[in-house]
């Protein structure tokens, strides 16, 4: 099956089939089952407050939140249907959830809600120049954002400018 991890302060989140799982201490406990198949553009990151976002790479693009207890805080279809090739996605401080898509755009949303905050689209190299896999999106603990579309520059953005109704 398809699996997708990530590491954490406290140990690893893996993501397998509809089970999501955290790893801590030589513990292997299941942290909650997922409505959805994770399929193998499957996504996940977490935040400080331990908060999970599931990218789940389903034929419905589903885009979801678990809290550190397990329950389901929201589920929504991501903006991008079908993506051949997974979103980048990362948190901060946990007020933004973001993601940078192969085609170059930055999706930034409400970690609470899941609502769309705001949407940047960067160029991503044209069709001879454009390398998807060599996106860069790195999140800082303030929510500055460095966003790569996969070509030859970098933007830096500051959350708060970019969603000032979530911050």
């Amino acid at each position: 099956g398809n699996v997708s991890s990530i590491r954490t302060p406290d140990g690893w989140l893996l993501l397998h089939g509809a089970e999501l799982a955290r790893i801590s201490n030589g513990e292997n406990a299941t942290l909650a089952n997922l409505s959805v198949q994770a399929g193998r553009n499957a996504r996940l990151t977490a935040d400080p407050q331990g908060n999970v976002y599931v990218y789940a790479g389903d034929s419905e693009s589903t885009l979801l939140s678990v809290d550190p207890a397990g329950n389901i805080r929201w589920s929504q279809t991501y903006p991008a249907l079908g993506a051949s090739i997974a979103p980048l996605i990362g948190t901060g401080g946990g007020g933004l959830l973001s993601t940078l898509d192969a085609d170059g755009t930055l999706n930034v949303f409400d970690s609470a809600t899941g609502q769309l905050a705001a949407q940047r689209h960067l160029f991503p190299g044209g069709i001879q120049n454009g390398s998807p896999r060599a996106r860069l999106l790195r999140v800082a603990a303030d929510d500055t954002l460095w966003v790569g579309g996969g070509f030859l520059s970098i933007a830096e953005f500051d959350g708060a400018t970019l969603a000032p109704e979530v911050m």
